[in-house]
């Protein structure tokens, strides 16, 4: 809850509560599997880095909200009928080395020329990432 601090996690998530992420950095490191983040009602983020090479489920009917920066350095978001949303409109607000989305993933954009990257696939292996790219030319937000 302090805005200053960085939580680091080797295992997974489960909010049964209310989870204030304020200006707070999480990070999804793994140790031998996939970290399962997991809420009834949804759970946002400040800042998510995903490092583990096992990936990450998002599991429940749980959406993952990114209100700053997504970092994908390591592993797979898998998402099932879930959606990854990241909703800060600034294009380099997304970083990503071997990560990608395998599943439903929403960004938002705002009226500029800049381009806006999607790494996503069609499953968890390292060559079914596919990057999509809009280029962003002055569309109105409506």
């Amino acid at each position: 809850n302090n805005s200053s601090y960085t939580l680091e996690v080797y295992g997974n998530i489960d909010n049964q509560g209310t989870f204030t992420a304020n200006n707070s950095t999480v990070i999804l490191y793994g140790c031998s599997a996939a970290n399962t983040l997991t809420s009834a009602s949804g759970i946002s983020f400040y800042n998510l880095t995903i490092d583990n090479t096992y990936g990450v489920t998002l599991g429940g009917s749980s959406n993952v909200t990114v209100s700053n920066s997504l970092t994908l350095t390591n592993g797979v978001i898998t998402t099932g009928s879930n959606y990854l949303i990241l909703s800060n409109t600034t294009a380099a607000r997304l970083s990503y080395t071997n990560g990608f989305v395998n599943g439903n993933f929403r960004r938002q954009i705002a009226t500029n020329t800049s381009t806006y990257f999607y790494p996503i696939g069609n499953g968890t292996n390292t060559t079914d990432r596919h990057l999509a790219a809009l280029i962003n030319n002055n569309l109105a937000i409506v």
